[in-house]
């Protein structure tokens, strides 16, 4: 099977499920299959969707900073978020 490189702050699409064809970004990688991410619209960072990695495909673009971010909290988070994704959209 085909290994999937994701880190935390990993933007990535989804390829499977009602959320097919949306950009997330991965908060935390949970083991070797599963993922959490967040879009700071439908999903918050206070509570990310799990996933597993083979329903979801790379874009090659990773935010740093993001895994600290998400860490601190506060209440720009999933505005932060919203406008990493955005951003990634426009290209």
């Amino acid at each position: 099977m085909r290994s999937i490189v994701v880190e935390e702050g990993s933007i990535v699409r989804s390829v499977a499920g009602r959320d097919a064809g949306r950009l997330f970004l991965v908060t935390e990688i949970l083991d070797d299959e599963y993922v959490l991410l967040a879009d700071g619209k439908l999903r918050k960072a206070g509570k990310p969707k799990k996933k597993k990695l083979r329903h979801i495909r790379t874009t090659g673009k990773c935010i740093r900073e993001a895994s600290e971010v998400i860490r601190e909290g506060g209440c720009s988070v999933d505005a932060r978020i919203r406008s990493w994704l955005s951003n990634e959209e426009e290209m």
